[in-house]
């Protein structure tokens, strides 16, 4: 029996910094994030400025509950600024169908 990853069994959504791979995760009120950014987009200070810059995008938009979801950042992330990204990550949330319209974000 072999365990299949994330990249196996989500699909994906792809936009101009990052893709995104959801799937529902059956947990009542929690929704799971994880951040990927391989090496092509730069060393390990480059790479951390991107996951952070993701993660604090996220943190702003609210996003309904009960996924797992996945950011993997293209190379060209690490020329993007913080705007973009949050530009990036909502659209693709909009793809996807994950806003939570009902709520704002808590800051």
């Amino acid at each position: 029996f072999k365990q299949k990853t994330a990249y196996e069994i989500m699909p994906s959504l792809v936009g101009s910094e990052m893709c995104i791979r959801d799937r529902p995760n059956g947990l009542q009120g929690v929704t799971r994030f994880g951040f990927s950014v391989g090496k092509r987009a730069g060393n390990a200070v480059v790479r951390n400025t991107i996951k952070r810059r993701t993660r604090e995008a996220v943190r702003h938009i609210p996003i309904v509950d009960g996924w797992d979801l996945v950011f993997i950042a293209k190379s060209r992330a690490n020329k993007a600024k913080y705007n973009q990204l949050l530009s990036s990550v909502h659209n693709l949330l909009e793809k996807a169908s994950l806003l939570n319209m009902g709520t704002t974000s808590q800051e």
